[in-house]
């Protein structure tokens, strides 16, 4: 015999090893016996404090709590990816670490994970998450405790008492104080408590073979720890009680168990059970059946074995990546301590495809595996969408479940209800056996064929899955969606390194793999066809596969894969199930160029009531063949399954009652915008708007739900020949696309509008649709681009004798001079502008030309003129009530008073235009108010103040990507920075407006920040720096002849004297 040494393991004081031979571990102050050949050395622990032990069984430090959470979750789920983003919300759950901060982390762990155990762990890279990669030969306490209850279950399901003994010690030899001892936080504890519950199963099987083998002295001297922990469960509870009667200590278990009364009433209220109640029963007149351990049958003086029973039928896991909550609200359901709950059956909703399988064997086998279930599972599969077979019937399924429970068929009744009575029969009285058990229906058809198949109340439960959502079912109900992008693409990764594992396509080309997943809709079921396409020749590059899918007219074609990988048959078996009204209205909606459709487009669309296509939307829904929308009201169609149902249109439905619905359906689109749009327009008095929109805000709320769907119609009518709806809609849009500052949608809509007018041949169209294009080229600040659409347009109102759009164009061509700085030719134009306002008698107009005329004169420092002009045009602005014109020149006032060091007076006046910007949701004006009041305040030298405001504006000019507002507050900011003395803050601050003004190519304000940001280096003494920026800020000044540029320069060159003085 070698020579035996002494050493630690975890959970244990002290345990004695020859060689490699283990030989015991004390878990809870019992020694339990372990198998040979198993030291526990180098590798992971997590039931206990979370660590890495080297290959000489020492911890390895971690210090950082962040990289040892990020462990413990790599550990939990051992072997499979943990998205990014659940580790971010897990680890990080109170802020937003930089990119580099997270990798640092990694790169740490996969440090000490390698450090430790060389090549035998590994952390590989995956696209969106991260993995734990264990060989076996390296120890972790949790693999090897879960494999232990595993084993043990399965030997106690055919009673093999032994072998559950065995097994449970190896289990708890693993178990070394609190699991995850050192984190917190709500997931930690939610992980502790199924680990927990994993412990307390582990005990109920260790001392239920204890006691099935008569060894009822050794129960009695296990039991307290346990009973101490869990002490509400009942079943221990029957276990001591048990033992001790068999124990020959009668009267010991009846004193017991009214102290256990108390206590019970003391915990839950309840007292005991009834099977507590009839093992009481059973003491008390010493019933003889007490005597021979349940589960063994007594044949000649031996224990003979029961046949085992089959409750062990659930499908194996498939290959599954995120779901994090759909699982915890699961897991929630499952789990032990809801036995008084009334929802039994939880229900797992979902189109076609969406993965409703996967997540329910999922959740049941990790229900199992907790030991949330020692009773076993039952499953069926019912058929409720299968192209080859009828739905299965209640009595065929419950003749199944009943004979898997070991009732024999004679003794099966007929009928259904007799099926159900003797089910639910036998289930209540396993549960009085702490025998729980999990039923699965995988595949409802519809609630009534689930219905006869619930367990009953209690504490067993029930997971159902079903394209309908079976809310009459009393049910938890889940409806899932589709994957997340992160969550598809770490599913697709992982499903093609099952096959290969070597396979890294996601990994190295991320582009064409996030083009993949987008194109497959994130749908479970078509990544798996991909998948399986691309296994199959796993040299095909995804660029391929991504050509393919792209052809919307052979996508569907190309998912249409060998077995059960079929999109289309997916699909077809919810479309057959549609009465003829539902399948026309899902047909029809193919046709909505949008991602979405409201009620009302879709009754417009269907020719059909708004009632009657509500109800038959929720039909559809229910279903899941359609989705909610956001926000609600309105209805989304998958892009396959649109795709779907679009094929079914062509092959179903007339060429004209097509053409009918498209031009109902644009019809109605071109009517309601122009009846929002009115509530934009201030030369529309109130009484002659559409009573469609109660309000300015309800019209605005409408525009934004719709605009991707009205944008998407601009093109898809001029893609289908109808060029009038195509130019109409996008001139209807035009008020809501400036108010909101959308230019690139504005310019894509024009564009196309432009060309529809000249295919037209309107001329009047194609001057309106150069004049628009030519005011969005302006917001951009593409001013070539824009002075080009104004005098093509100018030429075509001349050309048409059209006064009214003469005298727009000449206004909007002034805009462009002036901020050219070119103000001779902006004055011009706003004075031609004027005076054809003033023909038309148009008070809206010539209020907007006296506006811009005051800013030409402000920039001339000619203030007492732009006062004279900002107060003529409040005053056209007011008596038309235009409420956005009134803020815009209120706004100008304020600055003019700024100027003038009429710091009450501008304050009073930008307070009030804050106010009207805020009423009518003008967001691009309400950044630029609150810019111009953090002016006034730092003015007044109330820096806080004036932080507090240009703080305000930068956060709505990012909003809304007003990147020219933001550089003129960034630059503010870098003012008031080097003001308070915070000058590498001013820097910043300069630098970032900089970089935005060299973006949008404003080489007047580049010049006025790169004066600014010398000022902050000469404070610093950075006098090179200085130097640098105040030369390139001449250079760009030099080109301009504005006071406000003249003014500059002559201030630069004053500071450079002053340095070259000094230097």
């Amino acid at each position: 015999m070698g020579r035996c040494q002494s050493t630690r393991a975890p959970g244990s004081q002290a345990i004695t090893h020859c060689g490699q031979s283990v030989s015991l571990v004390v878990h809870w102050g019992v020694a339990l016996p372990l198998p040979a050949g198993r030291l526990l050395v180098a590798g992971f622990r997590v039931l206990g404090p979370v660590g890495v032990l080297d290959d000489r069984g020492e911890r390895v430090p971690i210090t950082s709590v962040k990289i040892r959470s990020m462990l413990a979750l790599l550990l939990l789920h051992a072997g499979r990816p943990v998205l990014r983003e659940t580790i971010l919300r897990r680890v990080w759950p109170d802020e937003v670490p930089t990119p580099n901060s997270i990798s640092g982390y990694v790169t740490d762990l996969r440090a000490i994970v390698t450090g430790a155990c060389g090549g035998a762990a590994r952390m590989p890279r995956r696209v969106g998450a991260w993995l734990l990669q264990i060989d076996e030969q390296v120890e972790f306490d949790l693999r090897e405790f879960t494999e232990g209850l595993h084993a043990a279950q399965t030997a106690a399901r055919d009673r093999l008492h032994d072998q559950v003994i065995s097994e449970t010690h190896r289990a708890l030899g693993q178990w070394s104080g609190i699991p995850l001892d050192g984190l917190t936080g709500g997931w930690v504890s939610g992980e502790r408590e199924v680990l927990e519950e994993k412990h307390h199963a582990v005990w109920r099987l260790l001392l239920e073979a204890e006691l099935a083998l008569g060894r009822n002295l050794e129960v009695l001297d296990k039991i307290g720890k346990p009973l101490s922990t869990w002490p509400a469960d009942q079943t221990l509870i029957h276990h001591h009680l048990l033992a001790l009667y068999r124990a020959g200590r009668r009267s010991e278990a009846l004193a017991e168990y009214q102290v256990i009364h108390r206590r019970l009433d003391e915990i839950d209220g309840i007292g005991p059970g009834r099977m507590l109640q009839e093992l009481h029963a059973a003491i008390l007149r010493e019933d003889t059946a007490l005597k021979t351990p349940a589960g063994t049958a007594v044949v000649n003086g031996e224990h003979q074995l029961v046949p085992p029973s089959a409750l062990d039928g659930l499908p194996l896991r498939s290959v599954f990546v995120g779901r994090d909550s759909e699982l915890a609200q699961l897991a929630d359901a499952l789990q032990p301590g809801h036995e008084q709950s009334l929802v039994v059956v939880s229900a797992v909703a979902g189109q076609g495809g969406i993965g409703k399988t996967a997540l329910a064997i999922q959740a049941a086998h990790d229900a199992r595996d907790a030991g949330w279930f020692p009773g076993g599972v039952l499953f069926a599969d019912l058929r409720g969408y299968d192209p080859d077979h009828h739905p299965v019937p209640p009595t065929e399924i419950l003749g199944s479940w009943l004979r898997d429970l070991g009732i024999a068929d004679e003794h099966i009744p007929a009928d259904l209800p007799g099926r159900e009575t003797l089910f639910r029969t036998e289930l209540a009285s396993r549960a009085r056996e702490g025998q729980r058990l999990l039923v699965v229906a995988d595949n409802a058809a519809d609630s009534a064929q689930v219905r006869s198949l619930q367990p009953g109340g209690g504490v067993h439960r029930m997971l159902v899955t079903s394209r309908n959502t079976l809310a009459d079912l009393d049910a938890r109900l889940i409806d899932l969606a589709v994957l997340t992008p992160d969550e598809a693409l770490a599913l697709l990764e992982e499903m093609l390194r099952v096959a290969h594992p070597d396979d890294d396509r996601v990994a190295r080309d991320a582009d064409q793999a996030s083009q993949l997943v987008k194109l497959c809709g994130y749908l479970p079921l078509a990544l798996r066809i991909t998948a399986a396409r691309l296994a199959a020749d796993p040299k095909q590059p995804l660029a391929e596969e991504v050509g393919l899918l792209a052809d919307e007219t052979t996508r569907l074609e190309t998912l249409d894969y060998v077995g059960s990988l079929d999109i289309r048959v997916s699909f077809s078996l919810s479309y057959r199930t549609l009465t003829s009204a539902q399948a026309r209205l899902y047909r029809l909606l193919s046709i909505n160029p949008g991602q979405q459709i409201s009620v009302d487009a879709a009754a417009a669309l269907a020719d059909l009531p708004v009632r009657q296509t509500r109800r038959v939307l929720n039909d559809l829904q229910r279903a899941h063949l359609i989705d909610f929308g956001q926000p609600r009201g309105w209805w989304r169609l998958h892009d396959l399954m649109r795709l779907f149902a679009h094929e079914h249109f062509q092959q179903t439905d007339p060429d004209a009652d097509r053409d009918e619905a498209i031009e109902r359906l644009l019809n109605y689109y071109l009517t309601v915008t122009a009846d929002a749009g009115q509530h934009l327009n201030a030369r529309i008095a109130l009484q002659n708007r559409s009573n469609r929109f109660s309000t300015r805000q309800s019209a605005l709320r409408w525009l934004d739900i719709e605009r991707p769907t009205l944008i998407a119609t601009v093109r898809f009518a001029a893609e289908t020949g109808h060029q009038t709806h195509a130019r109409d809609l996008s001139f209807r849009l035009t008020d809501y696309f400036y108010l909101k500052k959308h230019l690139d949608d504005w310019v894509g809509t024009h564009l196309l509008a432009l060309d529809a007018a000249r295919q037209l041949n309107d001329r009047n169209g194609e001057g309106k649709s150069l004049n628009n294009l030519g005011v969005a080229y302006w917001e951009l600040r593409r001013f070539d681009d824009a002075i080009t659409c104004y005098k093509k347009a100018l030429d075509i109102r001349r050309k048409v004798n059209d006064r009214h759009g003469e005298g727009q164009i000449l206004n909007n061509l002034g805009i462009v001079y002036k901020e050219l700085r070119q103000f001779d030719d902006a004055i011009t134009c706003y004075e031609q502008d004027i005076e054809i306002s003033r023909e038309a008698d148009d008070r809206f107009g010539e209020g907007q030309t006296l506006g811009n005329l005051g800013n030409v004169y402000r920039q001339l420092r000619r203030f007492d003129d732009a006062v004279t002009c900002y107060e003529q045009a409040l005053d056209a602005r007011r008596e038309i009530n235009d409420r956005h014109g009134e803020g815009a020149m209120l706004d100008n006032l304020g600055i003019i008073y700024n100027e003038l060091q009429r710091f009450d007076d501008a304050i009073t006046c930008h307070k009030q235009a804050l106010d009207i910007r805020r009423e009518i949701d003008d967001r691009h004006g309400e950044g630029r108010t609150l810019n111009n009041l953090g002016g006034v305040y730092r003015e007044l030298q109330q820096f806080d103040d004036a932080v507090t405001f240009y703080e305000q504006a930068l956060d709505i000019r990012r909003e809304i990507n007003d990147r020219h507002g933001e550089s003129q507050t960034l630059n503010n900011l870098g003012k008031i920075h080097r003001e308070l003395g915070q000058f590498d803050d001013a820097i910043i601050h300069h630098k970032q407006a900089l970089d935005i003004r060299r973006e949008v190519n404003d080489p007047h304000a580049e010049g006025a920040t790169l004066g600014d940001m010398g000022r902050a280096y000469r404070s610093l003494d950075r006098i090179d720096d200085a130097r640098r920026s105040w030369v390139q800020a001449l250079e760009l000044l030099a080109v301009f002849s504005d006071p406000s540029a003249q003014r500059t320069a002559a201030n630069i060159r004053s500071w450079l004297s002053d340095v070259d003085e000094n230097s």
